[in-house]
């Protein structure tokens, strides 16, 4: 039986929060995610805490982007490490399966070592370009049903490059036994920071 090369797994909760926009609270326009428990260790995670030292990410739709070339992602997970400005951490792939729970995607590192604007100029360094160098990729479960459609979403960090064969595999169940029992041991987020 071939075994997931899972680095770590994260849990994040859809976060409902809402933020100021023009000195008024409202409701996020796109939905935001919290970490909340890790299974694992991945280097990586370190370089996306945020100034409050909290790793999240909002879902873009990438409909929305008048630049956006034929096959690119349908969402991106946008996140602001603390010592960047805000980028898009990866793109979502979505692998559509015939399991009417869960859906599947996967996603990697940006390639380069920089993000540039559309100048050319750079935009901010790249927090993850090593990570992306040592093959490190992402698979994510996120449930499909309306009620819970963005309640939460698992992201799996592996140590794997063919990452759409990886996800493939992942929707047809081959490695639900190794994810629960990472499952069972994740700890919640605050106590991870600690280890």
């Amino acid at each position: 039986m071939i075994t997931l090369p899972l680095l770590c797994y994260v849990h994040f909760l859809l976060d409902c929060t809402p933020i100021k926009r023009n000195g008024e609270l409202v409701a996020a326009k796109y939905p935001r995610f919290e970490c909340t428990e890790v299974a694992g260790d991945w280097s990586g995670l370190e370089k996306l805490k945020n100034s409050k030292g909290k790793i999240r990410f909002t879902k873009l739709p990438n409909d929305a982007n008048k630049n956006r070339s034929e096959g690119a992602p349908e969402y991106y997970l946008q996140c602001q490490p603390k010592d960047c400005k805000s980028l898009n951490l990866t793109g979502l792939r979505f692998e559509y399966s015939e399991r009417l729970d869960v859906l599947f995607a996967s996603g990697e590192p940006y390639h380069k070592e920089n993000y540039y604007s559309k100048d050319g100029k750079i935009y901010t360094k790249n927090p993850l370009y090593d990570e992306y160098c040592f093959g490190h990729r992402f698979l994510f479960v996120k449930p499909t049903s309306s009620v819970e459609a963005d309640a939460w979403i698992d992201m799996l960090i592996i140590a794997g490059e063919d990452v759409d064969a990886w996800r493939k595999r992942l929707s047809l169940g081959s490695y639900d036994e190794q994810i629960e029992k990472l499952k069972r041991v994740a700890k919640p987020y605050a106590e991870w920071l600690t280890r």
